[in-house]
């Protein structure tokens, strides 16, 4: 009961204040407002824009404008929902696992890691959805990892069927949001394997969970295999992760306390754990800690969920395996974890709180942006640039465009079409970011780019621009004219076919 409280409680915060006030990264809301108001629209993600990121969370604001309007808090409306569910769907898999109490913790953990409107890795007041897609990947992490790990009877050894199929499902669901956690979702079904978790018919169940689940989503949605694998790819061909090999020290560095903590636990356990149970514990404590760095490069944030989660998986096997009376282990275990909880529930929470007070605040004028779609949106006092640039592009193409004409944004991320309102450019690029998405040698096809030749929009940030210009130049030559300029932007109209 508390539980569905505290869940109701944190989805009304963010339901009807919605993320509150931003403070960073603000530019990211555009990823999923954008491909939310395609979705919408009926465009089909990789098909008709290119999107090189974070596919699922395109539909989940989709769903957010269907229960909260075509305003911003719509990406706030599905972190709502999609918590709720994770949540729920937590305690029911702990609940045949292991206490209601430790059920209730991890379900709460699970939930409010998606409904955090923090920064992950900062603190509670540093609000932004950038990086959304890592939250949502961790919080599937959650229930793959207690599926493969945690018996779901006395005794039991392997995992069931039906619960292989859900992991297949879940491994479907990290890939289609992004492919980074979709590896590491793989090599804990590996660690499962390695630690006799699986039997053969098990892990031919996740496959047939993993292909039943794709093949269900590529005809739900009409996405096309070839174009969404062109486009989830593309950081790979360009060589992007390899260029985040320098978070490896920092991500070992961060977690080696957890490691040293952990491995000391496993070694004064020794002997009072079978050989396999205590052989177990170490697999997981290195292979969680070691997926917690890879996680630290694929996400390029500060890892701080994966830890916690090994470290709740890691008591529920040393509660299991020792006595059950109470002894000096068992208390310093369970104090040790309830306060790392603790403290990751203290700020997830904390974050949902500090939204809705900043919510409350009067906002400031020379934040407010000018746009239908962004009425609701709201920036931190001293992000005036970030809302002169916004009402700049605003103004100039509401001035300089006719109402139903199609623009699309060439620049980091594009709020254009959903901020106005405006019917949707045929093709495009839902956001760019130089030597990830595009490059000289790899980026979008200019068929794709400019289909049905929209109203161009080019931003004046660098290196952006001149990348861009490099790529894009000659088309932009031979079938535009400008027709305004700002500060902050370039407006391109389509010259008549005449010419």
């Amino acid at each position: 009961m508390l539980l569905c409280i505290l869940l109701l409680t944190a989805s009304w915060i963010l339901l009807t204040a919605g993320s509150g006030e931003l403070n960073y990264s603000v530019n990211d809301d555009f990823f999923f407002l954008n491909s939310a108001w395609r979705i919408a629209s009926g465009q089909v993600p990789h098909n008709d824009f290119s999107l090189a990121t974070g596919t699922s969370l395109g539909y989940l604001t989709a769903l957010g404008i269907l229960v909260r309007g075509p305003y911003s808090a719509s990406i706030a409306a599905g972190q709502a929902i999609l918590g709720c569910l994770l949540g729920l769907a937590s305690f029911l898999i702990l609940r045949k696992r292991t206490s209601p109490w430790f059920a209730a913790a991890g379900a709460l953990f699970c939930a409010l890691l998606v409904m955090a409107t923090r920064q992950a890795g900062e603190p509670l007041d540093i609000r932004s959805h950038a990086f959304f897609y890592n939250r949502v990947c961790e919080a599937l992490l959650a229930p793959m990892v207690w599926l493969l790990f945690l018996p779901a009877a006395p005794g039991a050894r392997k995992i069931s069927s039906p619960a292989a199929l859900a992991v297949g499902l879940i491994l479907t669901l990290l890939a289609f949001t992004k492919i980074s956690y979709a590896l590491i979702g793989i090599a804990l079904i590996a660690l499962a394997l390695i630690s006799i978790r699986l039997s053969a018919r098990t892990f031919f169940a996740i496959l047939v969970g993993t292909a039943a689940s794709a093949a269900l989503l590529a005809f739900a949605t009409g996405i096309s295999p070839a174009a969404w694998w062109h486009d989830i790819s593309t950081p790979f061909r360009i060589g992007y992760e390899s260029t985040q090999l320098r978070r490896v020290f920092a991500g070992t560095i961060k977690g080696a306390p957890y490691l040293l903590i952990m491995l000391a636990l496993v070694a004064a356990l020794w002997k009072r754990l079978s050989p396999r149970a205590a052989l177990n514990l170490l697999l997981l404590n290195l292979g969680c800690w070691g997926l917690a760095i890879f996680a630290s490069i694929a996400s390029q944030q500060r890892q701080e969920y994966l830890l916690p989660l090994a470290a709740l998986l890691v008591t529920l096997e040393v509660r299991r395996q020792l006595p059950p009376r109470i002894n000096l282990w068992r208390v310093a275990v369970l104090t040790g974890v309830a306060l790392a909880f603790a403290l990751q529930l203290y700020k997830d929470a904390g974050s949902i709180l500090s939204s809705w007070r900043s919510a409350q605040q009067p906002r400031a004028q020379e934040t407010l942006i000018n746009a239908p779609g962004l009425a609701d949106f709201r920036l931190a006092a001293y992000k005036t640039d970030t809302a002169e640039e916004l009402n700049d592009a605003l103004r100039l193409v509401e001035e300089n465009t006719p109402p139903d004409a199609p623009v699309l944004a060439l620049d980091y991320s594009d709020p254009i079409a959903f901020a106005l309102h405006r019917p949707l450019p045929a093709g495009g690029v839902v956001f760019w970011y130089p030597y990830f998405n595009f490059s000289e040698q790899i980026h979008p096809d200019p068929d794709l780019v400019f289909r049905g030749t929209p109203w161009i929009l080019l931003s004046h940030r660098q290196p952006t621009r001149d990348l861009l210009q490099t790529i894009y130049g000659a088309h932009l030559a031979a079938r535009y004219r400008v027709a305004a300029e700002s500060a902050h932007y370039t407006l391109f109209a389509p010259r008549p076919t005449e010419e």
